[in-house]
């Protein structure tokens, strides 16, 4: 946990973006999966292409979340709830359509900047739940 703080630290400056959502309220309909805010790990934006207003960002996939990344299932980066477009043995990717762009941080993002990484809670309960290691 030290080390992510570290981490953290090195990439956020005074005035730097973050994206905040409102916390869901109970009786509101969910049109997305659930984000809790937490910071399970980072990884680095490895290629970015951008096609006519929206774009495929790949990004280097850890072996300690792996197992949590599903192709077509749910991720959290930088605090923008997303799904995971392709999974491969060295990175996952993710889809940004113009609206993504135009209302978070993202378009001030470039290849190498480090992001922040929430899986899928779902997954994680799976896992305590079944006992799989």
């Amino acid at each position: 946990m030290k080390l992510l703080i570290e981490q953290m630290q090195k990439n956020w400056n005074e005035n730097t973006l973050v994206n905040l959502e409102r916390a869901l309220l109970p009786t509101s309909r969910m049109g997305g999966h659930i984000v809790q805010g937490h910071i399970d790990t980072v990884t680095k934006i490895i290629d970015i292409k951008n096609k006519n207003k929206s774009s495929v960002w790949k990004f280097e996939l850890k072996k300690s979340i792996e197992k949590y990344i599903v192709k077509k299932g749910s991720i959290c980066l930088d605090g923008i709830s997303l799904t995971i477009a392709d999974k491969t043995e060295d990175y996952f990717s993710i889809a940004l359509i113009p609206h993504t762009l135009d209302i978070t941080s993202w378009d001030k993002k470039e290849v190498g900047d480090v992001i922040n990484v929430e899986v899928d809670i779902l997954g994680k309960y799976l896992e305590s739940l079944t006992g799989a290691k």
